[in-house]
């Protein structure tokens, strides 16, 4: 039996790359599909945000500005940043 020549072994070689990186593709596909089923939500973001969300407050976040001797209210500087 003769062996096969250079260029049907390269031939052997691309086909059984190519079928390896379909079949990959198909299951990373299959997996990308069944992980977004398993955690995609119908609820809105802001919905989810208002329910189980809370602000931080820090102590860095407001002062007191003292004028003339005496404190004036405090203020919070999170309230400067626009939303």
């Amino acid at each position: 039996m003769l062996s096969p020549s250079n260029e049907d072994r390269i031939c052997a070689m691309f086909d059984s790359f190519c079928k390896t990186v379909s079949r990959n593709f198909v299951r990373n596909l299959d997996r990308t599909v069944g992980n977004r089923d398993t955690h995609f939500s119908d609820e809105p973001v802001d919905y989810l945000l208002e329910t189980f969300g809370r602000r931080d407050e820090y102590p860095s976040e407001s002062f007191v500005l003292y004028v003339d001797g005496s404190a004036s209210p405090s203020v919070n500087l999170s309230s400067c940043v626009p939303t």
